[in-house]
């Protein structure tokens, strides 16, 4: 994509969640109405095949990760689909062509379990950061979430898989990107990190973090490689493609546990780069 080479590396794939699940007006007969909707669900039409995967761009010298995963042996009792995983993703990373201290930015676009688990491994009986040499960047909403009463049932996602790396003196956050001074937390604040820039160009090649709604905070990645004209928008979150497409043919279609408001952010996101960038990454393929 221009002069930076944008990798998908698989960790696993979710396979027994139901369209009907995910999506309050789901209607079988979409299917029938709009066909390139089953390539993102089983033969039978009955299940979506959600990637969990990382986006490696290699770009103007540097390496960056955007999300890390479930992650191998972690605690995940609420999610019977995360729990104590073991899979070859840091081999799949390395025949990618990255080593983990190759890598020197990890952006997670927000701390669900299925977006920051490799951000540690587990080392002799305790989590250490998986990527030594990098920095992690995360939404300081989202770091925040965790010192509230609200976050209790996904305290352990934070405690192996963020705290570590807080610990280690390698993460930063970044603040809304609509004020140029830091607002006040929304909650009692677990740690204040250091401040990312948000949405700063250094050249004509640049990658910017910029702050958008969902869940408590979460980040869009905008890459800019112009040596052939060409933009990506890594729309990392947890937009899928068959979300995107399902907001494509304007269908009123919402997340069970987010009805109101779920879909707005992503339209809106889809809307401001239909025009001006020719390609979509999504988190969830």
């Amino acid at each position: 994509m221009g002069d930076a080479r944008i990798t998908r590396v698989t960790e696993t794939h979710l396979t027994r969640l139901t369209p009907s699940f995910l999506y309050v007006d789901w209607d079988a007969t979409l299917l029938d109405r709009h066909p390139s909707l089953r390539g993102n669900l089983d033969a039978a039409g009955e299940h979506a095949i959600i990637s969990i995967h990382t986006w490696v761009v290699e770009w103007a010298g540097q390496t960056i990760l955007i999300d890390t995963g479930i992650g191998n042996h972690k605690d995940r009792p609420f999610s019977p689909m995360f729990h104590r995983l073991d899979t070859p993703f840091l081999h799949r990373l390395e025949a990618a062509g990255v080593r983990p201290d190759d890598v020197g930015h990890v952006l997670l676009t927000h701390l669900h379990a299925d977006h920051v688990g490799w951000n540690t491994r587990l080392v002799e009986g305790g989590w250490l950061p998986t990527f030594k040499n990098a920095r992690y960047v995360m939404p300081q909403d989202e770091v925040d979430y965790f010192a509230t009463p609200a976050s209790i049932s996904r305290r352990v996602v934070f405690d192996d898989s963020v705290a570590p790396v807080i610990a280690a003196g390698q993460a930063a956050t970044i603040w809304r990107a609509s004020t140029s001074t830091r607002p006040r937390a929304i909650a009692p604040v677990i740690c204040r990190l250091p401040w990312f820039p948000v949405g700063r160009r250094q050249s004509s090649r640049a990658m910017s973090c910029t702050r958008r709604r969902k869940c408590i905070g979460r980040t869009g990645t905008r890459c800019s490689a112009r040596s052939r004209s060409a933009l990506v928008h890594l729309a990392a979150g947890c937009l899928s493609l068959l979300q995107h497409m399902l907001l494509r043919y304007s269908l009123h279609i919402f997340r069970r546990r987010r009805r109101d408001g779920f879909s707005g952010p992503r339209r809106a996101l889809l809307g401001r780069i239909s025009d001006s960038v020719p390609c979509l990454v999504c988190a969830r393929l």
